[in-house]
């Protein structure tokens, strides 16, 4: 466990189901603020006016979840395009409103869950997200869940954000394929912008295998290899790790101490001081 708040997922999902009502309540989708956990960068238009003329031939087959504002207006956590479709055709939104006491990692990982299960996200979309869940202390392991995907997906995902500005705009307008992008990540940024200036325009797909020859033989004739990948662990995480360990070690070493002031477990005098002095080094050892 390297500090997961989201494993098991399905018990999260338990415990985020529970901060949900199952009443649905109707709304004006006026009246609803995007979430700043909203992952989508860019809303197709086309596509909204397709859901939009969906809703108004079937209604809306499935509530948006919401959670109340401090102003008294409304947020939307997961249904961000199906509020935007209401919108456009005029009618009440059907809501299921979470309650007060729903976290910040709850909530960003409804918005999350919500928006991968139906129109897929964009790459760095989901490389965004995956990050914010990231800094509020989620693992990587847990992060993969919540895509159903694999850590090693995750970990690639989060270095597009690594990318130079230039081919993260270039993938985001869909100029350059995933592939591209992915390996232009073993260059340097001043090669990335080099590089990225050099394919001439948007790239289609059948053109991907060309444009990552055009980039490795370039890259090779003025002697710039990729970067060997290499497994970097800083120096604050890696005492972190230890911290962690010690302190699991601590606890342990405490249990025993309690068990034998309760007279479950049998310890000389000796013993007992050597557990004392034991617990004040590791104290020591972890600040």
């Amino acid at each position: 466990m390297d500090g997961q708040l989201i494993e098991p997922l399905a018990m999260f999902r338990q415990s985020i189901e529970a901060k949900i009502p199952k009443h649905i309540v109707e709304i004006d989708p006026m009246l609803v603020d995007p979430s700043p956990y909203q992952p989508r960068s860019v809303i197709e238009e086309e596509g909204i006016r397709d859901l939009a003329t969906a809703i108004k031939a079937q209604g809306q087959l499935e509530p948006v979840i919401v959670r109340i504002k401090e102003d008294g207006r409304y947020e939307v956590l997961s249904g961000h395009r199906r509020t935007l479709a209401c919108r456009q055709v005029g009618v009440l939104l059907q809501a299921r409103t979470a309650t007060a006491d729903l976290t910040e990692n709850e909530a960003l990982v409804l918005a999350a869950m919500g928006n991968s299960g139906h129109e897929p996200l964009a790459p760095l979309d989901e490389a965004r997200t995956a990050q914010n869940l990231l800094t509020l202390g989620n693992g990587i392991d847990s992060i993969a869940e919540v895509f159903a995907r694999t850590a090693a997906w995750v970990r690639k995902r989060l270095k597009l954000l690594e990318l130079d500005p230039r081919v993260q705009d270039a993938l985001k307008r869909g100029h350059i394929p995933l592939r591209v992008a992915e390996e232009l990540h073993r260059y340097p940024k001043l090669t990335q912008r080099t590089r990225i200036g050099e394919l001439n325009g948007p790239i289609d797909r059948g053109a991907t295998n060309r444009a990552l020859e055009l980039i490795r033989k370039r890259s090779a004739a003025v002697g710039i290899a990729p970067r060997v990948r290499q497994r970097v662990v800083s120096r604050e995480n890696a005492l972190d790790g230890v911290r962690k360990a010690l302190g699991i070690i601590e606890e342990r070493i405490k249990r025993i101490q309690e068990l034998h002031k309760q007279h479950l477990i049998g310890l000389s005098d000796a013993e007992d001081k050597r557990v004392d002095r034991i617990i004040r080094k590791l104290e020591r050892l972890r600040r």
